[in-house]
């Protein structure tokens, strides 16, 4: 009997049991994150869900996921692996509601179904979120977040483009990015009814544009707030500037107060700066045709209409200008109270900028692009047309100054705010221009609208001999840290055809951490740096060639490029006489200034005949070079061309008999090879040249003789050599084989008679 009751009461646990874990219509919750989840049931099939995020946490559809289960399971057939099913389309009951509050949703019931509801509370800043108008940016809205065709697009990373926006609605832009970029296209504007224009959680807010043809934007709140709330730090690339309102009140106009004068590669365009549009105006801080005035006419400048010109006579300190350019923008009126002068703008490109200008005497006028050492005119007594190149990766500034000598210090300087002073020499300035011999896009916003895809060995062509590598493959958008590292040394790293933007290249951290500065990088159009040897697009803006590279380093490039300064890394003394072979031209003129140039003529009596070079260095002829000051460092600011030769390993001179033969690569000999080395001396005659041992190395960017002479000393001379050697010579300086008739080899001052030297016989009287 006890037993009997035990099994009846064992059989009604197992059903009670059973019915209760597979009784259909059951929903279970599976949670992540902090925050509350319930549900609750509307009839018999509608079930809501109740979400309440913790502090610091978030949750929206797209982190709730409903499946069916299994079909009710009952005690003769319990299903104790529930077989996932499809997923459920889940409901959203106010679609406009806070995702850092309360939200519900809901889900329609069908058949015997159990359902299974997981549920991730996310953390903001993890997730990088950004909301519009009270709308979550997911992968679903981000291409066209306001459903207008794309005025404004999110780049699923940390770009926001903004293509004539005319945003007017309730809320605003809300970002827990750490580095939020808004790119502007068009004219946009934005006014956000109830909110602050553009919030923040911390980190940087960068506004950057297309620098050749810039967007504009203005932004205001009808809230008695700022207009941009809650980032440590606001940045203004590619030339944009706050020209009115500021980011702590209610309105802000951002854009660039002038363009680029010249939009159209090839084309010249110049503007007379002094004609009647600007005799007429209030020149303190105006742009007129596309050239921004900040004269001060208490420092007498001004237009002088009988000369149709500008005159400067304020002066200005060069150091004085670089502080004004690198903290206040042109259009501000900060940069109007500092500077006195004339600014516009080059597109990003080369090409050349034309001043027409008179200094008399004792003026002087500085042209300076950017941040680079000026350009100076002076001594021109009439009005004459000066040529300077530029070479920019992006459009830069122009800011065209007097730097006279001044007399009056003390009194004008006290007398206003502006790092000027006021001279008794003027210069005039007629007319400024470009001629944009090359363009290229200044900036880019990317692809908007693709995923992040990083480099694959899709595309990759990687040549572990050579030391180069090629992505070619317009998919890839983006790049992982410490990429490179595990390469030996590369010549050049190419990724122009590639749509990757926005990474500033460093070799201290992140993608290229590691490379050497020797290695190349190309990146395409819409990337920044600060390091030499980098080209973006086609421009670099600073390229140093080490002279004394490592065994294992060699000299390499993947294409031709345009720089603005190029340096070879190397230290030359006052006539010292070297090997020198580079891959770009210097004129005659910069020549001069370095020192002069040698192409070797003949090998011939055991000399050298070599005969100096006067209309410059031509890219990739081999040359020796004697150094015109101590401690010459070759460099050149003017605008060249960088390209390797036809045959990369080495290149002849153009002569007939063409003896030199110029590395790139680190060249070692065989002993064998009839290669010779020079031996650096500061004296022309007692140069030599001598015969190259095994594996001894020949560094790139210098050269080596390759002749079929049997010595092993050759003399160098620029003077005619004759076939019988003067005995009244010091021998010891010219001669390197010596024999008596007998063959056997003699040392020392020779006596009267007839000897071999050098192969031929000498009579010696």
């Amino acid at each position: 009997m006890k037993n009997h009751i035990r099994d009846m009461m064992l059989l009604t646990f197992l059903l009670l049991t059973s019915s209760m874990m597979w009784a259909k219509g059951q929903v279970s919750i599976i949670q992540t994150g902090q925050g509350n989840a319930s549900y609750s049931f509307r009839g018999n099939s509608i079930c809501d869900l109740e979400m309440l995020p913790a502090s610091g946490f978030y949750i929206t559809a797209e982190h709730i996921k409903v499946v069916k289960t299994i079909d009710g399971g009952s005690a003769k057939s319990p299903k104790r692996a529930p077989d996932v099913a499809e997923p459920v389309e889940l409901l959203t009951g106010n679609p406009d509601a806070n995702p850092f509050g309360y939200t519900w949703y809901y889900f329609v019931m069908e058949g015997d179904y159990d359902y299974e509801v997981t549920v991730d509370f996310r953390d903001p800043h993890a997730d990088k979120l950004l909301i519009v108008g009270y709308q979550v940016i997911t992968d679903k809205n981000r291409t066209d977040i306001l459903g207008d065709g794309g005025s404004m697009k999110y780049d699923g990373n940390n770009m926001l483009v903004f293509q004539d926006l005319a945003y007017e609605q309730y809320g605003g832009i809300q970002s827990w990015n750490d580095n939020l970029v808004i790119y502007l296209k068009g004219t946009n504007t934005m006014t956000a009814k109830d909110a602050n224009a553009i919030e923040g959680h911390g980190g940087t807010l960068t506004f950057t544009t297309e620098g050749n043809t810039p967007g504009t934007l203005k932004m205001k709140t009808t809230v008695n707030g700022p207009v941009i709330k809650g980032y440590d730090f606001t940045v203004f690339m590619q030339n944009l500037a706050m020209l009115s309102g500021s980011i702590a009140e209610q309105e802000i106009e951002i854009a660039t107060p002038v363009t680029p004068i010249v939009d159209e590669p090839g084309e010249t365009t110049t503007v007379d700066v002094g004609d009647e549009d600007a005799g007429d105006q209030d020149l303190s801080n105006t742009v007129i045709n596309n050239v921004l005035y900040t004269l001060d006419e208490d420092n007498d400048d001004g237009v002088d209409p009988d000369e149709n010109c500008v005159v400067l006579g304020s002066t200005m300190v060069e150091d004085d200008v670089r502080d004004i350019i690198a903290n206040y923008e042109p259009g501000t009126p900060e940069f109007a109270e500092k500077f006195a002068g004339l600014t516009f703008m080059v597109p990003a490109g080369y090409g050349k900028i034309l001043i027409t200008a008179k200094t008399g005497e004792d003026g002087v006028l500085n042209v300076q692009v950017g941040m680079q050492e000026p350009f100076v005119i002076t001594g021109a007594l009439e009005f004459q047309t000066f040529e300077f190149p530029y070479a920019c990766s992006e459009a830069t500034y122009v800011y065209v100054y007097s730097n006279s000598p001044v007399v009056d210090t003390e009194e004008s300087a006290a007398a206003n705010n502006r790092a000027v002073k006021k001279t008794t020499v003027t210069v005039g300035l007629s007319s400024v221009g470009v001629n944009a011999s090359g363009m290229q896009s200044s900036n880019s916003e990317g692809d908007v609208d693709g995923d992040e895809v990083t480099v694959t060995d899709e595309g990759v062509e990687y040549d572990a001999e050579e030391g180069t590598l090629v992505v070619n493959n317009p998919d890839v958008n983006t790049l992982t840290d410490d990429m490179f590292v595990g390469f030996p040394f590369l010549k050049y790293v190419d990724l122009r055809n590639t749509s990757i933007t926005g990474v500033n290249v460093s070799r201290e951290s992140g993608p290229f951490a590691g490379l050497s500065k020797n290695t190349f990088i190309y990146m395409p159009v819409g990337n920044t740096t600060n390091e030499a040897n980098v080209i973006i697009g086609n421009i670099c803006q600073s390229v140093v060639l080490d002279a004394d590279m490592s065994e294992n380093e060699s000299f390499g490039l993947s294409g031709s490029f345009v720089s603005g300064c190029i340096e070879l890394d190397r230290i030359f003394k006052k006539d010292e006489t070297t090997t020198l072979c580079l891959p770009f031209d210097i004129c005659a003129e910069d020549m001069e200034y370095f020192g002069h140039l040698y192409h070797v003529k003949s090998v011939d009596q055991g000399y050298v005949k070599v005969e100096e070079v006067t209309d410059g260095l031509k890219a990739h002829v081999p040359y020796l070079f004697k150094a015109a000051d101590n401690n010459t460092q070759l460099y050149t600011l003017d605008v060249v061309e960088m390209s390797m030769p036809a045959e990369p390993s080495a290149s002849r001179a153009a002569d007939a008999t063409g003896w030199l033969v110029g590395c790139y690569d680190n060249t070692y000999s065989d002993g064998a090879d009839g290669a010779f080395r020079l031996v650096p001396n500061n004296d022309l005659e007692k140069l030599k040249f001598v015969r190259m041992q095994n594996n001894e190395r020949i560094i790139p960017f210098q050269a080596y003789l390759k002749t079929d002479c049997q010595d092993d000393e050759l003399g160098v001379t620029d003077k005619v050599v004759t076939g019988v050697v003067d005995v009244r010579r010091e021998l010891s300086e010219v001669r390197r084989e010596m024999y008596d008739l007998q063959g056997r080899k003699v040392k020392g001052r020779l006596n009267k008679g007839i000897y071999i030297i050098n192969g031929q016989k000498t009579v010696i009287r």
